[in-house]
Formats: C-alpha cells, sequence, structure tokens
C-alpha cells in the first residue's frame, strides 16, 4: 500500500511540474501535427481532421488568396495540453490548408512550454498567448489570427468567430 501511495504522489509531482509554466525546457520545439496529436491532452486532434468541415462560401475564397510563394504559418502551442483550455482553431485552420493544398513546408507548429520560451522568431515576434497563429508574407509577420479571433470576443462581435472567416480575413490583408 505504502508502494502504491508513493507512486501515485509522484505521478502527481511529475503531471505538476511538466505543466508548469516554469518548466525546465527554455525552448520551442517543431513538430509535426502527427507528433502533436499524441502528446497528452492532444487526443482531439484527429477528431477535428476528421470532423471540422468550413463553410463552402468562405472556403471557396481563401483558395485563390493563398500564395505559398509569399506566405507562411506559424503555429505556436502549449506543450500541455491538460494544463490549459486548447483552442481547436489552430487544427482547423491547418485542415483548411491542407483541404486548399497548401505545402506542409509552408508552416511551422511550434510547441511551447510557457510564452516566455525561447523560439527562432523571437525577433520578429512576440507570444502574448498560447495558442499563437501568425501570418507571414515574404518572412515578415502581417497577422495575428489569434488577436483578431481575441479581439472578437472581447468586442462582443459575431461569436462564435468560425476558422475560416479569420483566416479569409488575414488572406485579404496579406493580398493588400
Amino acid at each position: 500500500m505504502k508502494n502504491i501511495i508513493i507512486a501515485a504522489a509522484f505521478c502527481l509531482l511529475f503531471f505538476t511540474i511538466s505543466c508548469d509554466d516554469n518548466s525546465i525546457q527554455p525552448n520551442a520545439i517543431e513538430m509535426s501535427l502527427n507528433s502533436l496529436s499524441e502528446l497528452p491532452g492532444y487526443d482531439w486532434i484527429g477528431s477535428v481532421m476528421a470532423t471540422y468541415q468550413p463553410d463552402t462560401t468562405i472556403f471557396n475564397e481563401i483558395k485563390p488568396l493563398l500564395d505559398s510563394n509569399s506566405q507562411y504559418f506559424l503555429f505556436f502551442v502549449k506543450s500541455c495540453g491538460p494544463c490549459a483550455s486548447a483552442s481547436q482553431q489552430f487544427a482547423e485552420i491547418i485542415k483548411i490548408l491542407r483541404m486548399c493544398n497548401f505545402p506542409e513546408n509552408r508552416y511551422e507548429i511550434l510547441v511551447m512550454n510557457s510564452i516566455s520560451n525561447n523560439h527562432p522568431y523571437q525577433n520578429i515576434i512576440h507570444i502574448n498567448s498560447l495558442p499563437t497563429i501568425m501570418l507571414l508574407k515574404n518572412n515578415v509577420p502581417i497577422y495575428s489570427l489569434s488577436d483578431t479571433l481575441a479581439k472578437s470576443i472581447e468586442k462582443q462581435l459575431q461569436y462564435p468567430v468560425r476558422s475560416e472567416e479569420v483566416l479569409y480575413e488575414a488572406l485579404k490583408v496579406a493580398n493588400q
């Protein structure tokens, strides 16, 4: 019985430490969507990818605005899914990009323990929250899809805002 209590205490301690923003992993880690879906708390990704259906009208407006020569998407996500309410929006946007045959080498998923983790884009992008989704054009950040969603909620604009609507707005800015 004593061994069971010790093992349970160790597991609880490990879980608490692994979800702490002061974790020892100081750097963002690039990860594929498949690898991310294997992390604890991200088992919902497969379901989102299988079931999410974007609005056809908006989806058809998105396709001609995508430019794989100049546009690049960055997805900064929290490494510990169960520690915070993870947004499904980044998986929905990746599904839309895949449906549009946007090349997978034109977007990157960076997994972070904390917004203070080092990441390869920290000289041009400041992360305020996780997840954060950024659109870059010619290597310059031009649109934060996450900030747009947060502002829409904050200002009590149309909600829920669908992922394809936010993506469409970002791409319109990119094509101005």
